[in-house]
């Protein structure tokens, strides 16, 4: 029988307002400890910073449900390159869902992922412009324009 757990038994509030990151990690960790199977987002909207999926998790995002990406940098941490990476754009680093060597993964179901990237693209051009006029000298907002994207019906 394939293992489903819930991140609202991992402490997930899903108010659109309580960062929740730690409840769904822990319910990640938790069913890769027993093997694999499938983490449930239920209704709700669940506020999030980095996720790392592991070996043999579904991370099942369920109807009426919206797994929203922190608009606090702070709530990304810097994740490490691969070997062999070029690293050209400052923030390529930060992830709302992050998988490195993990096998057997998937993200499915018929809720929504949004990365709330804007409220990045914003902020990042007003700290990286050097004057109201110019262009930025260093442009992150290349990189989390993919951030900007909701996934929905998967």
């Amino acid at each position: 029988m394939m293992n489903v757990i819930s991140i609202r038994d991992y402490g997930a509030k899903g108010d659109g307002l309580t960062l929740d990151t730690v409840a769904i990690q822990a319910a990640i960790d938790a069913c890769t400890a027993v093997g694999g199977g499938t983490v449930y987002l239920p209704p709700g909207e669940y506020l999030s910073g980095t996720i790392t999926l592991k070996d043999n998790v579904t991370l099942h995002v369920g109807p009426n449900a919206r797994l929203l990406g922190s608009t606090f940098l702070t709530d990304y941490p810097r994740l490490e390159r691969p070997g062999g990476t070029i690293d050209y754009l400052e923030y390529l680093g930060y992830c709302l869902i992050n998988a490195y060597r993990a096998s057997h993964i998937a993200l499915t179901g018929e809720g929504c992922v949004d990365g709330q990237g804007m409220a990045f693209r914003m902020v990042l051009r007003i700290t990286t412009s050097k004057t109201k006029d110019s262009p930025p000298t260093n442009s992150p907002s290349t990189a989390l324009r993919c951030c900007a994207s909701r996934i929905a019906r998967m």
